[in-house]
């Protein structure tokens, strides 16, 4: 008999249907204070994608997810509600930690008790791996299946590890083996170094296991070190950590550090040891480990703007992100002034000042009213954020919020973890009516090694149909298998390196006196799903510390214990050049040619803007987009400020709007006659192993750049 109950699909209109209850848990605030580590516009972005994500799998909309169509879904009777047992919101505030997230599911699997109508059927993992892994614990325990669209734990997926889990996205294995990627195999930088704070040390095992599984051409060697520090041991303390750095001459840092406290602690150690110089030729990239709007927040520290300016993060790619024809996006804009939307969307925010659980139209109202007389802190443009009394993370959306914001990032991975917990309950549910009964676990030999796919290691038809739902999503092609683990196929992921800096138009020198530093982030550089090279984005170069557009080098620093042999092998070099027949003159070009047809920066001087503006954003590239970049930037305005997660004139605009095609870097001497011969025989040092190797299908005209 098939069994029907009354739910309700939206909040507020009934339906008939098999409930299926998904609890999403998002970071609106820390344990009740104001998170500090996400922005509250995030959650309240990824509550809105699970919204309209919930609506279309209820209606087997078709817009975003075409399956969605196909008649087996059609004739589900399986349906999302968007309120639990006692009409609390689907949606519970958990923070970073471990301990919110673990109450919020016990509280809500004790108020079910045996009502099978209350029960949750599924749950969207919380937005950290610390926080997620607690949910593992309970929802294991419980028999309830639970994906992860932002917690990229390798533990997640795996069945030895936290049973019933899968991600929707890669691990971290994956993105740090496209952070390598990108700086070996599309840059070159194989000097290498990882800071990270010591509760990041599973990060930084990672890290060193893809550098040693990362395949580079002709197997170029990769020189990685990392060092980690404790704020609480002075043996081990950030300052000393740098300090090794400095002694080992590497240029490329990645940091990993996942609180702001110590981010400011970096640009100030930095500063200190004259890290921040442009002369020393550093490049800082940070790890997806902290949330880049956040980041930029705060603009009135010149330390930190000296420090970011010219820094590189590489972030998973939403499909919004990078096309601009993605079917989610346009869903998204499609409920532009659609105010029925938007007041079941704030009716669901878990965080109200009164009224109970969910909250309710007429506080909304009310607390949409103080804010706007000035009793709340304005949030994005069109919309209000209340921070009185104890309401922290509140966040209320104006009828014209999916007009004016962008989609946060990971939305989209909100969006397909909803449909895909949806279908795979339609698929068990199809099998449950027709009389199917899991067959017995096989006995496990141990020996065998943890279980794999397709062994699931469970006979939850829900979980087993779940791993092997597939369909075309807001992300692209998605698969929660990668034929080993749970865990999201990495060939289906797009990776993009954003490159931060100052605002367009803006230098310290002109800012100091408002004491206000704008910066920006710009999308770079792609690798798009089923792609292995890196595109480079039009019209948007990845600019230097210094304010230009060249690749620093030396990428490891000179060292005088090395000049004996430096010297030896430039009069060996010399010798050779003086014996051979004939000469070869350098073509006028500014580079002069070496072996194998590679290119040597030559020693002309440096660009004269940045002789004229140190620290400067005036590149080409940002002259060339003229006065577009100041109507999203303001002077002193906070990066909340900007709708999204970027500059969504770069980012979701034809290339038309970004200015001209992409340049190859312009060479430009840093270091001129006898010193750049010196530094080219230590180069060869270092390489005899193989030859360099020419930029792979970075988006550069022009022929191939030398790789130091």
């Amino acid at each position: 008999r098939q069994e029907s109950e009354t739910v309700a699909r939206d909040g507020d209109a009934p339906g008939s249907g098999f409930p299926c209850p998904i609890m999403s848990m998002l970071p609106f605030t820390a344990r009740g204070r104001p998170n500090k580590e996400q922005p509250v516009q995030l959650a309240f972005s990824h509550m809105a994608a699970m919204l309209m994500a919930i609506d279309h799998f209820n209606a087997k909309d078709p817009s975003v997810v075409p399956e969605l169509g196909a008649e087996d879904l059609v004739d589900c009777d399986v349906v999302l509600p968007v309120r639990l047992r006692g009409g609390r919101s689907i949606v519970a505030d958990v923070s970073n930690h471990r301990t919110p997230p673990v109450e919020a599911l016990l509280r809500t699997i004790s108020e079910a008790g045996d009502d099978t109508s209350g029960k949750l059927c599924g749950v969207v993992a919380p937005f950290t791996n610390k926080a997620a892994e607690a949910a593992a614990i309970v929802t294991g325990a419980m028999d309830i299946p639970m994906v992860s669209y932002r917690a990229d734990s390798e533990d997640f997926g795996r069945s030895h590890k936290f049973t019933l889990t899968a991600k929707i996205i890669a691990d971290e294995y994956a993105y740090s083996s496209a952070l390598l990627d990108y700086l070996v195999n599309a840059r070159g930088r194989n000097y290498i170094y990882f800071l990270y704070q010591q509760e990041l040390t599973s990060v930084a095992d990672v890290m060193q296991l893809a550098v040693q599984s990362l395949k580079t051409p002709n197997d170029k060697q990769i020189e990685f070190k990392k060092i980690a520090f404790s704020p609480s041991d002075n043996k081990f303390s950030l300052n000393v950590a740098l300090e090794r750095i400095q002694k080992d001459k590497y240029k490329t840092i990645i940091v990993a550090l996942s609180r702001m406290r110590q981010w400011e602690e970096l640009y100030d150690m930095a500063d200190q040891r004259g890290m921040t110089d442009p002369d020393q030729n550093y490049v800082w990239l940070s790890h997806d480990k902290i949330n880049l709007e956040m980041l930029l927040q705060d603009t009135s520290n010149v330390k930190k703007a000296k420090l970011l300016h010219g820094m590189g993060m590489l972030r998973v790619l939403d499909g919004f992100q990078y096309d601009p024809t993605n079917r989610f996006i346009r869903s998204w804009k499609s409920l532009a002034n659609n105010v029925t939307f938007v007041n079941r969307l704030n009716a669901l925010n878990p965080i109200v000042k009164k009224g109970g659980p969910g909250g309710d139209p007429e506080d909304l109202a009310t607390n949409a009213t103080r804010s706007a007389e000035g009793e709340g802190t304005t949030g994005h443009r069109g919309s209000r954020a209340s921070n009185n009394g104890k309401t922290h993370g509140y966040y209320f959306a104006q009828p014209d919020y999916f007009q004016t914001h962008e989609p946060a990032s990971y939305a989209g991975f909100m969006y397909d973890t909803i449909i895909a917990l949806g279908i795979g309950k339609c698929r068990a549910r199809a099998k449950q009516l027709k009389g199917y009964v899991p067959p017995k676990l096989p006995p496990h030999n141990q020996q065998d090694g943890p279980p794999k796919y397709p062994n699931t290691n469970t006979a939850n038809t829900f979980y087993n149909e779940l791993v092997n739902v597939t369909f075309s999503g807001a992300t692209g092609a998605v698969v929660l298998h990668n034929h080993h683990w749970y865990t999201r196929d990495n060939a289906t992921m797009a990776y993009g390196m954003y490159n931060i800096r100052l605002a367009c138009g803006t230098d310290l020198q002109t800012t100091q006196h408002n004491h206000s530093y704008p910066m920006e982030y710009v999308l770079t550089s792609v690798r798009k799903p089923f792609q292995h090279t890196w595109t480079a984005v039009e019209g948007a170069q990845f600019v230097f510390a210094d304010g230009t557009t060249e690749e620093p080098h030396p990428l490891q620093g000179f060292s005088w214990d090395k000049l004996v042999a430096v010297v030896i092998v430039s009069c060996m070099l010399i010798l050779a050049a003086t014996g051979s027949s004939g000469r070869h003159d350098a073509p006028a070009t500014g580079h002069s040619t070496l072996p194998h047809g590679r290119l040597r920066p030559g020693s002309a001087p440096r660009s004269s803007f940045f002789r004229r503006d140190r620290y400067s954003s005036e590149t080409p590239e940002c002259r060339d987009r003229g006065a577009d970049r100041h109507d999203l930037f303001q002077t002193g305005e906070k990066r909340e400020d900007v709708s999204g997660d970027g500059i969504a004139a770069l980012r979701h605009f034809p290339p038309a709007h970004r200015g001209g095609p992409a340049r190859r870097p312009q060479s430009g001497g840093r270091i001129a006659g006898a010193r750049d011969d010196l530094l080219l025989g230590h180069r060869r040092l270092h390489e005899h192993r193989v030859p360099p190797v020419a930029h792979q299908d970075f988006g550069h005209a022009g022929p191939p750049v030398q790789q130091i």
